[in-house]
């Protein structure tokens, strides 16, 4: 295998060498072919979450949402906030996932249906769609596998790294002031998504399933492993994230089910790999989602279980029956971070002991008197 060959496919896809290799080896050396088996594993789709307040401490601020698809022309979601209530715009956390930060938009505007902050919005986005192309956006697509990185307030944010945070608060620190006519303190986070990420956060956006998915509610088995055709397939080793309380007993998962699990294999492949579906970020692995593609038993009380986290990515996993395994959405360390620890809950019963204990002793002062 020209080594020559694997280098160039790396840098063009911005993906290790040792993942390029598999792509060209799964290609049987057609380039075109390892191409594309990467292209279907790289991100497809990116949401952009904006916090902005006026450096003027009398006026206000607001909110920008912007979910983009790889090579569109049009924005999937594009949506604007502006409030003067600051103090409400500086509560909110861009760090919180994309559905519930486009959620808490939804929300500001049921609760004022009839206010000129309707206006305000509109006004904004209008102004902001004259120059925020989808096209803009395209390149940030290029820069998926760069860590994020923290900007503070500084004067010369694009003075930063190549990063996407550097570029989009560049971008939108200029055009907000130039809009608003004022200059505005921004914050900002982002998400990648692979097409098979995006597929189950579409109910939650708001959106349709492509037309040629509309028909298919629940796929069969024989759907789930002819999907791939000819491309590439990685298989991880894994284990379940376990939910004692309300989880669902591994006996229950069936091909079609989903199910949360952490990925084990710690190579290079792996970790290139997680980093693509979400699974590797700042240093940590996370837990990810996957469909349910095989049940197998093995010996004793257990089964074998393999779920497609990813286009071309699965994860094999070796699991007692009767354990609790979650089944709902993975939290991102994003969120983690972003949630704020919960306030101690205050006990009356100590209290009521204590004022027990008093008037007992107050009588029998009172009686040795």
């Amino acid at each position: 295998m020209d080594q020559n060959v694997i280098e160039m496919l790396a840098e063009e896809m911005r993906v290790t060498k040792d993942l390029a290799r598999v792509a060209v080896t799964e290609a049987m050396g057609e380039i075109g072919k390892a191409r594309k088996i990467l292209v279907d594993m790289l991100p497809k789709y990116v949401a952009i979450k904006v916090r902005f307040l006026s450096r003027h401490s009398n006026k206000g601020g607001g909110l920008v949402f912007l979910l983009a698809e790889k090579g569109a022309e049009k924005y999937l979601i594009f949506r604007t906030l502006y409030d003067t209530n600051r103090e409400w715009v500086e509560s909110i956390n861009v760090r919180r996932p994309p559905d519930t930060f486009l959620r808490i938009i939804r929300d500001f505007f049921e609760e004022h249906s009839t206010s000129i902050r309707i206006f305000d919005a509109q006004k904004l986005k209008e102004s902001l769609e004259l120059v925020l192309s989808p096209t803009s956006m395209q390149y940030i697509f290029e820069l998926w596998d760069i860590p994020k990185h923290e900007i503070i307030e500084t004067d010369n944010p694009a003075d930063s790294l190549n990063t996407p945070t550097a570029i989009l608060h560049s971008m939108f620190s200029s055009l907000l002031g130039e809009t608003l006519f004022d200059d505005v303190n921004v914050e900002l986070d982002y998400d990648f998504f692979t097409e098979t990420q995006f597929s189950s956060l579409r109910e939650s956006f708001g959106l349709d399933a492509p037309s040629d998915q509309k028909e298919k509610d629940k796929p069969s088995e024989k759907e789930i492993f002819e999907s791939e055709g000819d491309g590439l397939r990685v298989y991880l080793k894994g284990q379940f994230v376990i939910d004692p309380v309300s989880g669902t007993p591994v006996k229950l998962l069936e091909v079609g089910s989903t199910a949360t699990c952490e990925i084990l294999d710690r190579s290079e492949v792996a970790e290139s790999v997680a980093r693509m579906i979400g699974a590797y970020a700042k240093g940590m692995w996370l837990p990810t989602r996957g469909r349910i593609v095989e049940v197998r038993k093995s010996s004793g009380d257990r089964s074998r279980i393999r779920l497609r986290v990813a286009s071309g990515v699965y994860v094999d996993v070796l699991s007692y029956d009767d354990i609790k395994v979650r089944t709902t959405n993975p939290v991102s360390i994003e969120t983690v971070l972003a949630t704020p620890l919960p306030a101690p809950e205050t006990s009356m019963f100590p209290l009521l002991i204590a004022v027990v204990l008093l008037a007992f002793l107050i009588i029998f002062l009172l009686m040795t008197r």
